[in-house]
């Protein structure tokens, strides 16, 4: 549709063939190797951005995982942390860098990507409900704190979709 589009992502042969395939189809791509749970990559992505292409005029977080399939009792620390810092704290550290730019530039749109797990809870999968739900928090939070400012947040909560994430789970 026109848009411009710069984007992270920690596997960089993928970043870069995802790049290539917009370019091959006449769209305007960027990759930039990125991990949202450091802070230090989410900052230099924005930068990155902002060298680039001067400003930011909608970002859409939408990095995410599920863990093992398991009941709490039986979660590892490990698992509950990789999905809660890659989901949630992922879109924290995303906002907190596209906002101090958006607010800088006058104004932007932000779309996180919630679920409905982040509305109703589901069984063996607690760790990315209590992702989703922090979410669905944030965006709300962001949206109040930084309305009066001209920057819409909001969130979008698929169901079910056929993806190899819900294959796997």
């Amino acid at each position: 549709e026109g848009a411009i589009v710069h984007f992270c992502g920690r596997r960089e042969a993928l970043g870069m063939k995802v790049q290539e395939n917009i370019t091959a189809a006449g769209g305007k791509a960027s990759y930039q190797k990125a991990d949202v749970r450091i802070d230090q990559d989410i900052k230099a992505l924005v930068d990155g951005c902002i060298k680039k292409y001067g400003r930011i005029d909608i970002a859409f977080n939408n990095a995410g995982i599920e863990s093992p399939s398991n009941k709490i009792a039986d979660l590892s620390a490990e698992d509950w942390d990789n999905v809660v810092n890659t989901n949630a704290r992922g879109v924290f550290l995303s906002m907190k860098y596209e906002i101090a730019q958006m607010v800088r530039q006058g104004g932007g749109c932000i779309v996180n990507t919630a679920s409905i797990a982040g509305h109703k809870a589901f069984t063996y999968i607690s760790p990315y409900n209590a992702s989703k739900f922090a979410i669905v928090s944030l965006t709300k939070a962001a949206a109040l704190e930084y309305g009066e400012k001209n920057i819409r947040v909001n969130a979008v909560s698929p169901g079910w979709v056929e993806t190899p994430l819900t294959d796997r789970i």
